[in-house]
Formats: structure tokens, C-alpha cells, sequence
């Protein structure tokens, strides 16, 4: 039963908001590109699985928490996305949402940065967004990462995030940085 009720939220969370826009690269209408198309079968690097890394089969992963368990860890790329150059090597990198689950209540929303290599896409990094959050659409301007979304405010209750945000990311180095966010991410005590 938790196995349906995480998969459904995780369906629900892929479709909540519009479409994402895209890079120049990649224009609103255009058929989609063949990196975006490619990482439906990626690995992803994910704290939810063990091993840290979790193979996509038609852009989802799915298993037992532990065996013979009726609970599943779930990681599935969601249809928000864009692509250009963030990191300044002249060459498109696509930008990604997945959401993660390891079998509780949370769903784990991360952005990910991936580079084509030879037509396999290979995660250079990612930062998680946040718990439950709904990922509206992700840009990239300049290299700079726009991801704009709904998070959790002081009264919000988990399942249902209602305060607009927007955050900015940066490559630098190996990792991705915030540079802005309005309104800041709530922290609780």
C-alpha cells in the first residue's frame, strides 16, 4: 500500500505547475533534446539509495527498502528541466528535477547538473531543493540556474507547500551554489 500511496504522490509532484521552459539551446515547442531524452536511463547519485547511486529505467527507479519489505525506494526524473552552458566549457549541460523517496513520508526534490559524453549523460553534481517542495520551472541564463518553485513557509503544512520562491544557482567548482533565494528557504528551529 505505501509502495501506491509514494508512487502517487511522486505522480502528483510531477505534475503539479506548467511546463518547464527552456534554454535557447532548446525552445519552447522544440521537440525534446536527445540529452533530456537520454536521461530517462542515467544514473543518478541519491542519499536515498543504498550505494548512493541509482539506475533510471524509463526515467524512474524503483526497490524494496529491504527485502521481502512492502515499502519502496522510489527515484523518478521529473518533467522539469532546461539546457545550456553552466559551468563555462562551451558546451549545453541539462539541468534536471527528480524527486526521491526511501520508503517514509518525505519526497526528496534535488536539482542535478548532467553533461553529455558521448551520448551517455554522466551527473557532474546536485543540491537537494527540499522536502515536498513543487518545482515549477528551471532556466538557465548566462549559466546562471533559475529554479522556481513552491516550498514550505512557517505555516504551511507538509503536504502542501504555498509560498513562491525563487532560487538562483551557480556552478562553482564541483558543486552547485545558491546565490539568491527570495523568500529564503524556512529552516525550522
Amino acid at each position: 500500500m505505501r509502495k501506491v500511496v509514494l508512487g502517487a504522490m511522486l505522480f502528483l509532484l510531477a505534475g503539479c505547475g506548467r511546463k518547464a521552459e527552456s534554454a535557447p539551446e532548446a525552445a519552447a515547442g522544440d521537440a525534446m533534446p536527445s540529452q533530456v531524452v537520454a536521461l530517462s536511463s542515467a544514473e543518478v547519485k541519491t542519499d536515498v539509495v543504498p550505494g548512493g547511486v541509482a539506475r533510471l529505467s524509463n526515467g524512474e527507479y524503483m526497490a524494496p527498502t529491504a527485502p521481502g519489505s512492502a515499502d519502496s525506494i522510489i527515484v523518478r526524473l521529473l518533467d522539469k528541466w532546461a539546457v545550456g552552458d553552466v559551468n563555462g566549457d562551451g558546451k549545453p549541460e541539462t539541468a534536471v528535477i527528480f524527486g526521491a523517496s526511501s520508503g517514509g513520508t518525505g519526497i526528496f526534490i534535488d536539482l542535478a547538473i548532467f553533461a553529455d559524453e558521448d551520448g551517455t549523460p554522466r551527473q557532474l553534481m546536485s543540491t537537494r531543493l527540499g522536502d515536498r517542495v513543487r518545482v515549477i520551472a528551471v532556466h538557465i541564463t548566462n549559466g546562471l540556474i533559475t529554479v522556481e518553485l513552491d516550498q514550505h513557509s512557517q505555516v504551511d503544512p507538509m503536504c502542501c507547500p504555498a509560498e513562491r520562491a525563487i532560487r538562483e544557482f551557480r556552478v562553482e567548482g564541483d558543486s552547485l551554489t545558491m546565490v539568491s533565494a527570495t523568500p529564503p528557504p524556512f529552516v525550522a528551529p
